[in-house]
């Protein structure tokens, strides 16, 4: 029987399934700080428990937005490739994170960081003009 996420996803609302899935997320963490990728089997090392599982940990990660899946479906599970699926934007000196929720029709850059020193400026952000009418 091969693997599908529809079977396997009830499986990580159990205690043991919501440890797990708290691993591997941290693990994806980590890998994504480090190199803004991260492929399955990665992911998934020095795990104990059922490949599938994993394999649905990672699956649930796409499904509530935290990861974006690089790879064409046609690509083994522990073979795909992983992006962080949270957008940062800069705005002066603050930095704020949108979850990007519906996918945007172009491939989303696996890194996005601000240049580090040396490096040019970000243009301004454009501000919204203005309320016409009274002033508070």
């Amino acid at each position: 029987m091969p693997y599908s996420y529809a079977t396997e996803r009830d499986s990580l609302f159990t205690d043991e399934g919501q440890r797990l899935f708290l691993k591997i997320r941290d693990q994806v963490n980590h890998h994504l700080k480090e190199s803004g990728a991260v492929r399955g089997d990665k992911a998934a090392a020095g795990m104990a428990g059922s490949s599938w599982q994993m394999l649905a940990c990672l699956d649930r990660l796409v499904e509530i937005g935290e990861l974006k899946r690089l790879s064409p479906p046609d690509v083994y599970g522990q073979h795909q490739v992983y992006v962080s699926g949270l957008r940062w934007v800069q705005h002066g000196r603050s930095r704020f994170c949108f979850l990007i929720i519906t996918p945007s029709p172009r491939p989303w850059p696996p890194r996005s960081v601000p240049p580090r020193s040396g490096g040019s400026p970000r243009p301004p952000v454009p501000r919204p003009p203005p309320a016409s009418g009274k002033s508070h």
